[in-house]
C-alpha cells in the first residue's frame, strides 16, 4: 500500500514527493534493491553511468551515493544549485534548509532574518524574505571559489582590499560577510531606502543611516490625507487636487530620502533624474551654503517629479521648458477648480459649437491644449502646425505676419484641426472657410443655441427673413445658421449647395465676384421660405426673387396691421377713391400695389401694355407705372398724368 511504500523510502533515504505516486515510489525501491545486489564491478559501473564520484570529499558506499544520486531532480526543482555546490552532502543540507524555510509563517521567516542582523519591520512580503534567507543559506554551504564569484558580481569594489587570511575557512567566513552586508543594503534598497549611498561610516554607518530614515518613512505611511496635502501645498506646486493620497505618500517619502542624502550623491540623484544643469533657481538663499545648495537640490527633484508626471498627462515639459511647464500646470490647476458652468463659458468663448452633453474632462482637455499652444515657443507651435500640414497664411495685405498674429493664427488653426469632427457634425464645412471664419460661425452657432424661440424669431424679422404663422423653435434655429453659414461661404460652395438642394442656376449671373454671390444667396434664401411663402399667398414665381418676395411679405404684414383710416388713406393718396369699399377689398388691392412694387420691370411693363398704359419707362419711374395701373384698374379708367404727388411706397432691399 501506498503508506508503507512512503515509510519505506523514507527509511531508506529515497526522495518522497509531496504527492507520491505508488508506481514511482516502487521503481525506486526495486532499484535500490537490485543496486544492492549487485556485484562490486557492476555497482562501480552503475556509479559511473550515474556521474557518481566515488573517490571525491565525501568517501561513502557506492549505494549511499547511488541513494543519495536519486535527490539530484528534487533539489534541482527546489532551487538547489547542485554544480555550484562542493558535494551532494551540501546540497542535502541546503535542500532541507530550504525545505525548512518553506514550511515557515512570515512572522518566523522576519525573526530568522533579523537574526543575522537584518533590520525588522521592512515591510517585506514573503517571497522577499524567503529570497534573502534562501541566499544566505547557499552561501553557508558554497566553497570560497565560489563566494567570490558572487562577491565578483555583487561587491567588486571590496575585493581589492580582503587582505590576508590565516587559512581557507577564515577567507570563507570573510567573504560571507560581505556578502551579508551587501544583502543587507540592498534589502534596504528593495525598500525605498538606499542605504549605500546615504555616506555613513561603513557598513554599519550606513546602516544605521537607513534605519533613522526608515523611521520617518513610516512615520510619512501613518500621516492622514489631510496632513499629506498640507505638506504639499506648502511646496507651492500645483496639481495638490489631482493626486491620490498613494502619489502624496511617495512624494514625501522621495523628499525624505533626497534630504538625507550626501551632496554629492545628491548631484548624481540631479543628473540621473534628468534636471539641467543651468535650470533656473527655485529657492533663495546664500550661494555656497550647504543648506541651502540642499534645498535647492531637493526642489529641483521635486518639480523634475511633478514635470514626468504632467508630460504623462499630456503637458509636453520638454518643450515647454521647465518654467513655462510649471505655469502651465497652475493655470490648468485653476481650470481644475472650476465649475463646469465656468468650463463651458470658457470652451464657447473660444469659438468652439456648443454641445450639450460634452464631457468635463473633454472641455479640460481641449482647454489644457489651447493652455500648451498659447505658450509654446513659436519654433515649437511651428513645427505643431508643421507636423499636421496646416499651412500659415498671410495676412489681408499679402504681407507676413507679426509673431502675435501668427501664434494667434497658428493657435486658432491647432484649435480647429483638433475639433473637426466636431464642427462637421454641427454643419461647419471646415474645408471650406478659414479658421477665423471657422470660429466667427461657431461663436454665432453658440449664440443662437441659447436664444429662446421669441429672441430666434425677432432675429428672423430683423435680417428681414420671413416667416410662417407659427414656427417651431427648432425651425427658426435651423434656419438662422443656414443664413449664418451661406453669408460666410464663398460662390463655389454655394452654388454646390445650391446644387445639392436642386435649385436651378438659372439666371445667376456667371461673372464672378459679388454679383454672382448674391444671386446664388437669393436662390438659396428663396428655397429656405418658397413654401411659407406660397402658403401666405406671395406670388414666389412671379416676383422671381427672395429680394422681392421679402420686401412684399413685408410690406404686405405691415398692410394687415394698419388701422381702418390708414388703409383708407394709404390707398387715396394713390388717387383712388376708396368710397363703397370695404377694408379686405382695400388691403387686397394696396397688397397688389406692393407685387407690382417689387415684380420684374419687364412683366410690369407687360401688364401696362395689356391695360393699354404707355410701358415705355426706366426702373426708376416704376412707380408711375404702377399709378397707372391703379388708375387704370380702380380708377376712372384713364392714366395719370406721369408725376403723382403721393406714389406708392418706394422699395426696399430685404436681403439679411
Amino acid at each position: 500500500q501506498l503508506p508503507r511504500l512512503v515509510a519505506e523510502s523514507r527509511a531508506v533515504g529515497l526522495p518522497v514527493e509531496v504527492r507520491p505516486a505508488r508506481d514511482d515510489l516502487l521503481a525506486r525501491l526495486l532499484v535500490l534493491e537490485v543496486w544492492r545486489r549487485l556485484p562490486p564491478t557492476e555497482l562501480l559501473a552503475e556509479c559511473r553511468a550515474r556521474g557518481v564520484t566515488l573517490f571525491g570529499p565525501e568517501r561513502e558506499e557506492p549505494v549511499r551515493l547511488l541513494i543519495r544520486s536519486t535527490w539530484v531532480p528534487t533539489w534541482e526543482a527546489a532551487g538547489v544549485p547542485i554544480a555550484r555546490l562542493p558535494g551532494h552532502k551540501a546540497a542535502e543540507a541546503l535542500f532541507q534548509e530550504l525545505s525548512s524555510l518553506q514550511a515557515m509563517s512570515p512572522g518566523a521567516l522576519q525573526a530568522k532574518l533579523k537574526g543575522h542582523d537584518f533590520p525588522a519591520d521592512l515591510g517585506l512580503g514573503k517571497r522577499e524574505l524567503l529570497e534573502r534567507l534562501r541566499e544566505i543559506a547557499l552561501w553557508k554551504q558554497l566553497s570560497v571559489t565560489e563566494l567570490l564569484k558572487d562577491c565578483t558580481e555583487r561587491i567588486p569594489e571590496v575585493l581589492h582590499d580582503l587582505g590576508v587570511c590565516a587559512n581557507a575557512e577564515e577567507r570563507r567566513h570573510q567573504l560571507q560577510g560581505l556578502l551579508l552586508d551587501e544583502a543587507r543594503l540592498r534589502t534596504w534598497e528593495a525598500v525605498g531606502v538606499p542605504a549605500a549611498r546615504l555616506g555613513g561610516a561603513g557598513v554599519e554607518g550606513c546602516l544605521k543611516a537607513a534605519d533613522l530614515v526608515a523611521r520617518e518613512l513610516r512615520s510619512i505611511e501613518a500621516m492622514s490625507l489631510e496632513a499629506l496635502q498640507e505638506w504639499y501645498d506648502s511646496t507651492g506646486l500645483p496639481d495638490a487636487s489631482s493626486l491620490e493620497k498613494a502619489d502624496l505618500v511617495r512624494l514625501m517619502r522621495s523628499v525624505a530620502v533626497w534630504q538625507a542624502l550626501p551632496l554629492a550623491e545628491l548631484r548624481k540623484e540631479l543628473k540621473s533624474n534628468g534636471v539641467p544643469e543651468n535650470a533656473p533657481k527655485l529657492t533663495a538663499g546664500a550661494d555656497g551654503d550647504s543648506d541651502t545648495e540642499r534645498g535647492e537640490m531637493v526642489a529641483q527633484l521635486l518639480l523634475q517629479d511633478r514635470l514626468n508626471a504632467w508630460d504623462a498627462q499630456g503637458i509636453p515639459t520638454q518643450r515647454l521648458g521647465r518654467q513655462i511647464s510649471l505655469q502651465v500646470a497652475q493655470e490648468y490647476d485653476r481650470f481644475q477648480r472650476m465649475k463646469v458652468t465656468e468650463l463651458k463659458d470658457m470652451y464657447s468663448s473660444l469659438g468652439l459649437p456648443s454641445e450639450s452633453g460634452v464631457e468635463r474632462q473633454d472641455i479640460l482637455k481641449t482647454l489644457r491644449a489651447v493652455l500648451v499652444w498659447e505658450l509654446l515657443p513659436l519654433s515649437e507651435l511651428e513645427k505643431e502646425c508643421s507636423d499636421r500640414r496646416l499651412p500659415l497664411q498671410k495676412s489681408q495685405n499679402g504681407s507676413e505676419k507679426n509673431d502675435d498674429e501668427r501664434r494667434s493664427q497658428m493657435v486658432q488653426m491647432l484649435l480647429v484641426d483638433s475639433c473637426k469632427s466636431l464642427y462637421e457634425s454641427k454643419g461647419i464645412p471646415v474645408q471650406s472657410m478659414d479658421t477665423v471664419q471657422i470660429a466667427t460661425i461657431a461663436s454665432q452657432f453658440n449664440r443662437l443655441d441659447q436664444m429662446a424661440a421669441a429672441d430666434l424669431k425677432k432675429e428672423c424679422q430683423d435680417i428681414g427673413l420671413p416667416l410662417p404663422a407659427n414656427p417651431g423653435r427648432q425651425d427658426l434655429l435651423s434656419r438662422l445658421k443656414d443664413v449664418t453659414l451661406w453669408s460666410v461661404l464663398p460662390s463655389s460652395e454655394l452654388k454646390n449647395i445650391c446644387l445639392t438642394r436642386g435649385l436651378s442656376l438659372v439666371g445667376v449671373r456667371k461673372c464672378g465676384g459679388d454679383r454672382e454671390r448674391d444671386d446664388l444667396m437669393d436662390k438659396l434664401l428663396l428655397s429656405l421660405v418658397q413654401v411659407d411663402l406660397e402658403a401666405a399667398g406671395v406670388p414666389v414665381e412671379e416676383l422671381g426673387s427672395f429680394q422681392s418676395c421679402a420686401c412684399v411679405a413685408a410690406e404686405w404684414n405691415a398692410i394687415e396691421a394698419m388701422s381702418m383710416t390708414d388703409v383708407v388713406k394709404r390707398y387715396a393718396d394713390m388717387g383712388v377713391s376708396a368710397r363703397t369699399l370695404g377694408r379686405r377689398e382695400l388691403v387686397d388691392r394696396l397688397k397688389q400695389v406692393a407685387v407690382w412694387m417689387e415684380m420684374r420691370f419687364t412683366d410690369l411693363q407687360k401688364q401696362c401694355r395689356g391695360h393699354g398704359i404707355n410701358s415705355i419707362a426706366k426702373e426708376e419711374e416704376r412707380a408711375d407705372l404702377v399709378l397707372g395701373l391703379v388708375a387704370v384698374r380702380w380708377g376712372d379708367a384713364q392714366p395719370p398724368p406721369q408725376r403723382q404727388q403721393h406714389p406708392p411706397p418706394p422699395r426696399a432691399d430685404a436681403q439679411p
